[in-house]
């Protein structure tokens, strides 16, 4: 695939996005349907909005996507992004559209005035692996937790 072009997603991208985050969700064996439109919005399209979505297209289909997050890493003193999701759809991976989003991503970082992107990749993600060891400055063994949900509400209950 040639030089694929990557821009900053919109609200009217929201359905492909949505379609997207299907696919990842579907690839990290977490169940689809979670998500909307509105929220997808909400989180990276809309005015407001606390992050960011790059989209990169096929002509006018949307093949992959990437989201970025405002972050600080106080052991580094840096202000960037925290890469929430990379996707490139099946068909199409392995053919640079990775690497186009991430560049995109750095070059966005750098036109914002941050300067780094982090991000994580499941264990089991061999591919993912194998594409951002071209480019990471850093590779840390770490385990990542979160809280949602019920967990979320019993862990601020222990506040009172």
């Amino acid at each position: 695939m040639s030089r694929v072009p990557v821009r900053r997603a919109g609200p009217t991208d929201a359905p492909a996005l949505l379609r997207l985050t299907q696919g990842l969700a579907r690839a990290q064996n977490e169940p689809e349907g979670r998500t909307t439109e509105a929220d997808l919005c909400r989180a990276w399209l809309g005015d407001g909005a606390p992050g960011l979505a790059l989209v990169a297209e096929d002509g006018a289909e949307a093949i992959g996507y990437i989201a970025l997050m405002p972050s600080f890493e106080s052991a580094h003193a840096s202000h960037g992004y925290y890469v929430s999701d990379l996707f490139v759809a099946d068909r199409v991976r392995r053919r640079g559209i990775g690497t186009a989003l991430l560049a995109a991503a750095a070059h966005e970082a750098i036109t914002s005035g941050r300067s780094s992107l982090w991000w994580v990749a499941q264990a089991r993600n061999s591919g993912a692996h194998r594409l951002y060891r071209h480019f990471a400055a850093i590779e840390q063994p770490v385990r990542a937790f979160a809280v949602f949900g019920d967990h979320l509400t019993r862990l601020a209950a222990r506040l009172r």
